[in-house]
This record gives structure tokens, C-alpha cells and sequence, in this order.
């Protein structure tokens, strides 16, 4: 009697291992379903390469004539950035990035500044707004005819140790149909009231889009500590959520 139990559990057993064997068959090993189902819905498109190139412009009086002329003198600090689009006008879109891409490095100085989107199409922008407060740096440039999903806002900031995306192209790393996608934590406020990510950065980060679980824009990097550059540093969300809703108010009409 006590056999026909044990090969009656035995059976039982058997049977539940085998449905729950058929009913993952389809998920590969280490396949994180989660995650994976949604990767389409990341807004790569949104992202945008900078490149900004200085030049200093001397214009005068011509001596035969009443005519203003001017020469172009270009500086060699070329350098690159990230960005991306949070909304579509009627005639292009506007562009958040950071702030110090927006400020030249002496006041005589001019920039040129190209969007370059992930298809290989170039912009040129246009300075809109800034926030040029150390903690905050931030940007809003437009761009005449580009028209690219814009990103999605998100209604909360993240809780600390929230897991985070970014797109970005740190090292000046970017290609048609290529750009990096790192991830991190979001870790709280700085003492300034900056936001603290537990995110890889370096130069050509700044400007990159902060992205939540459901790929939502909740931050922007502009910064890295020096000491330990997988911290980076960014505007708040209420900062940064406040300028871009202010920035589309006043320039939706471009």
C-alpha cells in the first residue's frame, strides 16, 4: 500500500514538473521577458548627436564703399554632445540638451551647432532657452524641419534605486543606426539639489536623455564626478520637467 502512494506521488510530481517545463518552453534561458518584450518601444529615435564648432566673426566698414564685411575666423574646439526631441511644432521641433553646449567659451565667440539624427540627416539649431545654473544646465534649441518622435514625459520622478536608461554617445561613440544604451539607478538629490545616477558617462554625454522603466523622460545628464565617473549628475526632474512644459508653452507655434 504505502509502494502505491509513493508511486502515486512520484506521478504527481512528475506531472507538475512537465507543465511548468511546457508552459516556459518558449522563453529562452536568461531571457529577461520583461524587459525584452518593450525594447522596440525604446525612443532611439528621439536621440540626437551634436557637434558644435566655434568661430569668431570680425566685421568693419569697407573703405571704398558703405558696405559691412566680415571675416570668419573658426576656432579649433570642435566638440559633440547628445540631445533629443520633446516636441514637434508645426514647422520642426524643439530640443532639449544641456547648457554648457549652448554657451560659447568667450563672449566674442559664435557657435555652429548640428543635430544629427540616428538615420544620418543633419539640422542646424537654434537657441531658445537655457537654464545656466550649475546644478540645473539645461538647454532648449529648435530645429527647423526635423521631424522625430518626440519623448514622453513622465507624470513622477523616479524613487531612489529606481532602475534607469540612458541613450547617449559618451566618447563622441555614434554611428547611422547605432548609439549607446546604458542603464543605472537613480540614487536621490545632491546637496544642491542636483539628480544623482549611478550611470557610466563621459565626454559626449552631456545633453542624454534619463529614461524610467517604461521609457519615460524623468532626467538629463549633463555631468560626471570626476573622482568616480560612473556617478553622473543632472537636473532634477521637477527642474527639468518644469522647463521643457515652459519651453513647449512658449515655443509651440515654431
Amino acid at each position: 500500500m504505502n509502494l502505491i502512494k509513493k508511486l502515486l506521488t512520484m506521478v504527481a510530481a512528475l506531472f507538475i514538473l512537465s507543465t511548468c517545463t511546457s508552459f516556459n518552453s518558449n522563453i529562452p534561458l536568461g531571457y529577461n521577458y520583461n524587459t525584452e518584450r518593450t525594447v522596440e518601444n525604446l525612443p532611439r529615435d528621439s536621440f540626437l548627436f551634436v557637434m558644435v564648432e566655434e568661430y569668431y566673426e570680425h566685421c568693419y566698414s569697407s573703405a571704398l564703399n558703405d558696405e559691412k564685411e566680415c571675416v570668419v575666423f573658426k576656432n579649433t574646439g570642435i566638440f559633440s554632445g547628445s540631445a533629443f526631441v520633446v516636441y514637434n511644432t508645426p514647422n520642426g521641433s524643439l530640443v532639449v540638451t544641456a547648457d554648457h553646449i549652448c554657451q560659447t567659451s568667450s563672449p566674442s565667440m559664435k557657435q555652429k551647432m548640428t543635430l544629427t539624427t540616428l538615420n544620418g540627416k543633419t539640422y542646424r539649431a537654434k537657441i531658445l532657452e537655457r537654464d545656466s545654473k550649475r546644478q540645473n544646465d539645461v538647454c532648449m534649441v529648435y530645429a527647423k524641419s526635423l521631424k522625430k518622435p518626440p519623448v514622453k514625459l513622465a507624470l513622477s520622478e523616479p524613487k531612489p534605486g529606481a532602475k534607469l536608461f540612458n541613450i547617449a554617445a559618451p566618447a563622441g561613440i555614434f554611428n547611422i543606426n547605432m548609439v549607446p544604451i546604458l542603464e543605472g539607478r537613480y540614487n536621490g538629490l545632491s546637496f544642491t539639489g542636483s539628480a544623482i545616477y549611478s550611470i557610466p558617462a563621459a565626454g559626449g554625454s552631456s545633453g542624454s536623455m534619463v529614461l524610467n522603466y517604461n521609457f519615460e523622460l524623468v532626467g538629463l545628464i549633463h555631468s560626471l564626478h570626476v573622482r568616480f565617473p560612473t556617478v553622473t549628475v543632472g537636473p532634477s526632474y521637477v527642474v527639468l520637467s518644469k522647463f521643457v512644459r515652459e519651453g513647449i508653452k512658449k515655443h509651440s507655434n515654431l
